[in-house]
């Protein structure tokens, strides 16, 4: 799961800047597919983070455990929240390139 989070986390991270208003939107439909795809993963990522937690507080739970379950997190997090960014970043760029 960390892997899949770390692709869309690249994927969003590609700075290629739109030069046609066309490619602007392609971008912004694969942004959107990005979103949702995350957002259906938001339900089996917050339940392995949560059965993580609670391993966690288990003595006998390996010591790396933690920090896996903080990896996920923060893994989640900034995967989620670059590619919402983008998607509002290529919105406000669709907006300035129809004002033109």
């Amino acid at each position: 799961m960390v892997g899949l989070l770390q692709k869309v986390k690249e994927t969003s991270m590609a700075g290629l800047q739109p030069e046609t208003l066309d490619s602007v939107n392609v971008m912004i439909k694969q942004q959107e597919t990005a979103v949702t795809q995350l957002d259906h993963q938001r339900s089996n990522i917050m339940s392995m983070l949560q059965r993580g937690k609670d391993l966690v507080k288990d003595t006998h739970a390996p010591s790396f455990m933690k920090t896996e379950v903080s990896n996920l997190e923060t893994g989640w997090s900034e995967a989620y929240g670059q590619t919402v960014e983008k998607l509002k970043k290529l919105k406000g760029e669709l907006a300035c390139q129809s004002l033109e």
